[in-house]
């Protein structure tokens, strides 16, 4: 019995020369495509994954600094200076 493999073998080596040139070409051509097209992919997978957790990051970071404005409100802080400390506008603070 031919295993599978024998027969592309066997059919690679049935085409003349200039055919198993071109064969080889279009199947480097398509190695080096697939390369490309799988780290393009990494890459964007990457360039996501580093978004998201800048996005995280300043979610988190948004989050804490409404959480210690309203924790200075509640303790009776002016508001400039809560905006000062926080770095968050008056506007933001009056809504807390």
């Amino acid at each position: 019995m031919i295993s599978t493999m024998d027969k592309k073998d066997i059919k690679y080596h049935s085409l003349s020369y200039a055919d198993q040139e071109r064969y080889l070409k279009e199947y480097d051509d398509y190695v080096v495509y697939n390369d490309v097209m799988n780290l393009k992919e990494r890459e964007g997978e990457a360039r996501g994954e580093a978004r998201g957790e800048a996005r995280g990051e300043a979610r988190g970071e948004k989050k804490m600094q409404l959480k210690i404005a309203y924790t200075m409100k509640m303790k009776g802080t002016s508001v400039e200076w809560i905006a000062e400390v926080t770095g968050l506008s008056p506007e933001e603070i009056e809504k807390l």
